[in-house]
């Protein structure tokens, strides 16, 4: 079962600048660079192909805000939902210029993934109408099972 995750929010583009993303959404984000800005990987000097030393575009992202009044594993997600929910029109205008992208990371308690995201999520989700790009991390522990039990014993 999923227990946490997290979600971001991400515009790319090629047209915009990070600034002017910020200035159309009025939102402050947690992250941003602006296309030709150095990578991680450029600031650290790395020989590699000019393109991974610097952004191709420009990024700006927005974490979703802790929320504690939410106990399942989509809090991020909702939390996400109602804190961008009335930029739904300003993301659709920004589309021509720009990816819109929600990205959730979930961890599972187990080796199984599953889950089960509820209708008033996805009709939230569904409203932004941004891509989703979803995760899960599965636990690498394996399930015992009864007949390795046995064995033990």
């Amino acid at each position: 079962m999923i227990t946490d995750g997290r979600a971001t929010l991400s515009i790319y583009s090629t047209e915009m600048t990070a600034v002017e993303i910020t200035t159309a959404l009025g939102i402050v984000p947690s992250k941003t660079y602006e296309q030709g800005d150095l990578t991680p990987s450029g600031r650290a000097g790395r020989l590699l192909k000019p393109q991974y030393l610097t952004y191709q575009q420009a990024g700006w992202h927005l974490d979703a805000p802790d929320s504690v009044d939410d106990p399942d594993a989509f809090r991020s997600l909702r939390a996400l939902v109602r804190s961008i929910e009335r930029k739904a029109e300003v993301l659709r205008t920004l589309r021509p210029a720009c990816d819109t992208v929600i990205r959730w990371y979930g961890s599972s308690d187990s080796s199984q993934g599953g889950f089960v995201m509820d209708a008033e999520l996805l009709v939230g989700l569904a409203a932004l109408g941004c891509d989703l790009v979803g995760t899960a991390y599965l636990s690498s522990a394996e399930p015992e099972l009864e007949s390795d039990r046995e064995s033990q014993v």
